[in-house]
């Protein structure tokens, strides 16, 4: 059935509460499913049990926003929408690949398949970021882009150097690759949360406001899962884990 004008407005502006309210519920069936199979299962045991049915959360979690990110796009008129379902389908794709062992963290030479859909997560909605800042002149994206990165290279230096780097010990140890992902994961992140954060000194927003503090989380997460090249330990799955979990939410 198509939507009228006054409801296609009131879709972009801000999804409807009963929308909401039956996310959160899918979302707690599906958290609640999975502690329930953990639980008749025999229980958890061991970091390594811990990580398994986190990421089995994780991706729960991350296709339902799958779903609903394809269905706004099928809604919206404009296609940058499109750019959100492919940031999630990445993702997706990534921790698919992760939690059948296809990939591991931290643990080759070269780029993973979760590396791939990681990076598409990061690539895709910077590009929906860059889009949405089409309302801006070419020289005011450039300064509000210039200005979110300067912030991101901050602190992501101020991360490296009191938190990550002393953590792993020697990063000579690790791989080309996985020395710059350490950082460029994090620095993707906050890069993404500096592009709202600027955005809601100009205009405040429920959509904006939660779109940061999604952002910021998943930089948490990542910086927690760099701290360690055996990740997950029981110290930063503890931090990344419920990071990345509250970041879907």
């Amino acid at each position: 059935m198509a939507l009228s004008e006054v409801q296609r407005a009131n879709w972009r502006v801000v999804p409807s509460a009963a929308l909401v309210r039956r996310v959160v519920v899918v979302q707690l069936v599906v958290i609640a499913a999975l502690a329930a199979a953990a639980l008749l299962s025999g229980g958890i045991s061991g970091v390594g049990e811990w990580d398994r049915w986190g990421d089995a959360a994780y991706l729960s979690l991350l296709a339902v926003g799958l779903v609903l990110a394809v269905g706004r796009a099928r809604r919206e008129e404009q296609r940058r929408w499109w750019l959100v379902a492919l940031a999630f389908a990445g993702i997706v794709f990534g921790q698919v690949t992760l939690i059948f062992g296809w990939a591991q963290w931290l643990d080759t030479s070269f780029l993973t398949l979760a590396d791939v859909g990681m990076l598409t997560w990061h690539g895709a909605f910077i590009a929906f970021l860059v889009v949405h800042l089409g309302h801006l002149p070419r020289w005011g994206r450039l300064v509000h882009l210039t200005e979110a990165a300067m912030l991101a290279a901050a602190a992501v230096f101020l991360v490296w150097e009191s938190l990550i780097l002393p953590s792993l010990g020697d990063p000579g140890e690790l791989s080309v690759s996985s020395q710059v992902l350490v950082v460029l994961y994090p620095a993707l992140g906050l890069f993404e949360a500096a592009i709202v954060a600027l955005l809601l000194m100009v205009a405040r927003s429920p959509g904006r406001v939660f779109l940061m503090i999604t952002f910021l989380l998943n930089a948490v997460g990542d910086i927690a899962a760099g701290m360690s090249t055996d990740y997950p330990t029981a110290a930063t799955l503890a931090v990344a884990g419920p990071a990345w979990l509250a970041a879907c939410a």
